[in-house]
């Protein structure tokens, strides 16, 4: 018998082994060209099993090829398992070398798996200038993240950034977000004092480009002094914002209280202004005295200058009837502003309805109108000499008798 072999067919006996109680070896192996120790198991836990007060097994090797510990499994199993209670189960060092932990499979060369609630499994740590955790792939993902009712599948964490993605294709996203549900945001962004989600392009088409089958960008916010969506140009000719539709409308206000537009500035109009709906153009004016005013009422210069009923016939003081009765409604009104008085809008120019009385004659189609002894009523200018400078406009219908609301064509002269 070889004097280092050795045999043993009792379950708690070692066929060979080696005790030192000082810092030796207690079994020590060599070989030129071989195994310096092997243990061949068929059934049992572990072919070689190494217990010790530091390193269970420590291997080392100066070979720039080679492993100083080497895991092979040629079925299912693992190549090299790691288990600690407490502590790591597998650790790489490495000084200079291209990685602490190289892993390279068929299937995943690093796979990570955890049941805690509050760790990874797979962590990267990096206190230098390198990367935590990196990812490189030909064609596909650099790194993946996967997660089912958790709250985020990748989530970054940074003094800086967060997430920083990078691309030199043309045609891609340094970061890209998709949702496939039913309701989700393929990328939200958020931040307590600075911007949710910022986009910077130098001379790109676009530093943020939305597209959607509904709202392609749809901005939302709560602040009295702020805006939903805000663009702003510092360069000396471009838009703050632009809005094209290739059937709609450009840009579309809407509100329910507040104007559906504000402009603070010099507004340059090239097409046509629609205002459906709208009759006339009106200007308000102070009115006099304390009596509510309807809208049809012709309307003359007081002697304090504000605007009251007219009582007189034939008043060359006339400047217009109050705008918005019946159907018509005033398009444009100038002067808008606040006042201690009373202000209404008179039509000027257009369509408007008033307030007209046939006792004095009938009224037919395409008459001149003035004013009338009955308050706020427009009459048949039948005097030619008086109606200079007392005249309203025209009647676009008749009123045969008594007082009737008639739609007229404000024509002052």
């Amino acid at each position: 018998m070889d004097p280092y072999e050795g045999d043993s067919q009792a379950a708690s006996i070692a066929g060979l082994t080696g005790t030192n109680n000082t810092i030796g070896n207690g079994v020590a192996g060599f070989s030129q060209d071989g195994m310096g120790v092997r243990g061949d198991s068929i059934d049992g836990f572990a072919a070689v099993h190494g217990h010790g007060g530091k390193n269970g097994v420590w291997g080392y090797t100066v070979s720039p090829q080679d492993s100083g510990v080497f895991g092979s499994n040629d079925g299912g199993g693992n190549g090299v398992v790691g288990v600690s209670q407490d502590g790591m189960g597998v650790v790489g060092f490495s000084t200079n070398a291209l990685a602490a932990v190289h892993g390279h499979g068929g299937k995943n060369g690093v796979w990570g798996y955890t049941v805690s609630p509050q760790d990874s499994g797979v962590f990267g740590s990096n206190d230098g200038g390198g990367n935590g955790v990196a990812g490189v792939s030909q064609d596909g993902m650099g790194v993946v993240g996967f997660s089912t009712n958790a709250f985020a599948a990748v989530h970054g964490h940074g003094g800086k950034n967060g997430v920083w993605g990078y691309t030199v294709s043309p045609n891609d996203s340094g970061v890209f977000g998709s949702n496939d549900g039913s309701g989700g945001n393929g990328v939200a962004g958020f931040s307590q004092n600075g911007f949710g989600v910022r986009g910077d392009s130098t001379s790109g088409f676009a530093a943020v480009h939305g597209h959607g089958g509904k709202n392609g960008v749809w901005g939302y916010t709560v602040s009295p002094n702020d805006s939903g969506v805000f663009g702003s140009n510092d360069g000396s000719g471009g838009n703050g914002v632009a809005g094209y539709s290739q059937n709609g409308n450009g840009v579309y206000g809407f509100t329910q209280t507040g104007f559906a537009g504000f402009f603070q500035g010099n507004v340059n109009v090239t097409g046509d202004i629609l205002l459906p709906g709208a009759s006339d153009c009106a200007e308000h004016f102070d009115i006099a005295g304390a009596e509510q005013v309807e809208a049809g009422t012709v309307m003359s210069i007081s002697d304090e200058g504000g605007l009251a009923p007219s009582r007189q016939p034939y008043d060359n003081r006339v400047a217009g009837v109050v705008s918005g009765a019946g159907k018509f409604k005033p398009g444009i009104i100038l002067d808008k502003q606040g006042s201690e008085h009373s202000r209404l809008p008179i039509a000027l120019i257009g369509k408007v309805y008033c307030k007209a009385d046939a006792e004095f004659a009938p009224i037919r189609i395409g008459d001149l109108l003035t004013t009338s002894p009955t308050p706020g009523h427009a009459m048949k200018a039948c005097d030619p000499r008086k109606a200079f400078g007392s005249v309203i406009g025209k009647a676009l219908q008749p009123l045969a008798t008594g007082q009737g609301l008639i739609p007229i064509l404000i024509a002052l002269q």
